[in-house]
């Protein structure tokens, strides 16, 4: 029996907490939203934008986690079959029929000016199915399913690589190098690269370029078990990264300020 890891368990746990908070702090800031609170404020503007720059990106890197376990034991066909089973039957029932049209009608409601009933918009709600694929009329708060799947269905070939012979000697070298003082931060650089090459491309909310930046934290996810250095690295060089992260923020913060980007 496999050990189970606790450590993966608490951090599932942090992210759907900070989900929560996020998502409740979006109706008490002045930025686009489905509802709006009348009273606004600039600390939930704050505190959201600071929860969005990595409640994300920790998500898919904990999925990237969950399909290293998933595949140790499943076929690849067996691995899509449930990949099916936990996202897209969510997000073609339940979220199709259920959770996606109120929050439509809502959104619909505060930002476009519509002022029907919600019985009045199911019409115009099921109209606007995109052509592209693996689409739903009104994404909301179930893109992450859309996404996740794609990632897991393209990734799939390279995830079956890196658990062959040569895939776990390439995992073996890259978890030395982490090792080394300083050497986990390695593992940034394709995320700023994929970032940098992205910014161009991205407008607003979730679009399309950020479907390859979250690739990189699910492939990076994927290889973080495959060694117990990669672990013991981002132990070492905990205080380091988090003293880092909180200058990075404060950077970000600060030129975003220059730019009249953080206004309130």
């Amino acid at each position: 029996m496999p050990e189970r890891r606790y450590d993966i368990d608490w951090l599932r746990v942090l992210v759907m907490l900070a989900v929560f908070f996020y998502h409740s702090a979006l109706f008490f800031r002045d930025a686009p939203w489905i509802l709006y609170n009348a009273d606004r404020s600039p600390v939930a503007f704050y505190f959201s934008s600071w929860l969005d720059m990595w409640f994300m990106p920790l998500f898919f890197l904990l999925s990237g986690v969950g399909s290293w376990y998933s595949l140790r034991s499943r076929s690849d066909g067996q691995y899509l079959l449930e990949r099916v089973k936990r996202l897209l039957v969510p997000l073609y029932t339940v979220g199709l029929f259920l959770i996606n049209p109120p929050a439509y009608y809502f959104d619909s409601f505060s930002n476009s000016g519509y002022r029907g009933t919600f019985w009045e918009i199911l019409p115009r709600y099921f109209s606007e199915w995109p052509v592209d694929w693996l689409s739903v009329p009104y994404a909301g708060h179930l893109w992450f399913l859309r996404f996740l799947f794609m990632i897991s269905l393209v990734t799939l070939p390279l995830l079956r690589y890196l658990r062959s012979e040569r895939g776990l000697h390439l995992i073996d070298t890259l978890a030395w190098l982490c090792n080394r003082p300083g050497g986990i931060f390695l593992l940034l650089i394709p995320i700023i690269l994929v970032r940098i090459i992205s910014l161009s491309f991205i407008t607003a909310g979730y679009p399309f370029p950020y479907f390859f930046e979250f690739m990189v934290f699910f492939i990076i996810g994927y290889i973080l078990p495959a060694d117990t250095r990669f672990t013991e690295s981002i132990k070492k060089h905990g205080w380091i990264g988090l003293l880092f992260g909180l200058v990075c923020f404060v950077g970000i913060f600060s030129f975003s300020f220059e730019l009249g980007y953080w206004g309130g």
